[in-house]
């Protein structure tokens, strides 16, 4: 088998390498480190929501838990329908969809 040498710039895919292991374990590790993740940035949105709507909390907290189910299981269901098609097209369109929102998010991150 060919080695490889290894630079700066593969540094940051040897981190990421754990999460296509072939160990059952690790993958389990790996996929309770990302739901840990979220779960944190949840929580961090919603109590931003929560103040952002003041005397609502309610409605405020309705929307914030209905809104990114209701994208989730928009996205579920397109990525199923270009599954149909062929099997590695729900990953282009996730890749794509990344893409095309990067540019919405930029502003916000320059506050």
């Amino acid at each position: 088998m060919p080695t490889v040498a290894k630079t700066a710039v593969d540094a940051p895919i040897d981190v990421w390498s754990g999460a296509w292991t072939t160990s059952g374990a690790a993958a389990v590790a790996w996929l309770i480190a990302a739901v840990t993740a979220f779960c944190g940035i949840r929580s961090a949105v919603l109590a931003t929501t929560v103040e952002f709507g003041q005397r609502r909390e309610a409605t405020t907290l309705g929307l914030a838990f209905m809104l990114p189910v209701g994208v989730g299981a928009l996205g579920a269901a397109m990525a199923g329908a270009v599954g149909n098609l062929d099997l590695h097209y729900p990953f282009l369109l996730a890749g794509g969809l990344a893409f095309a929102v990067a540019p919405a998010a930029a502003p916000a991150l320059r506050r």
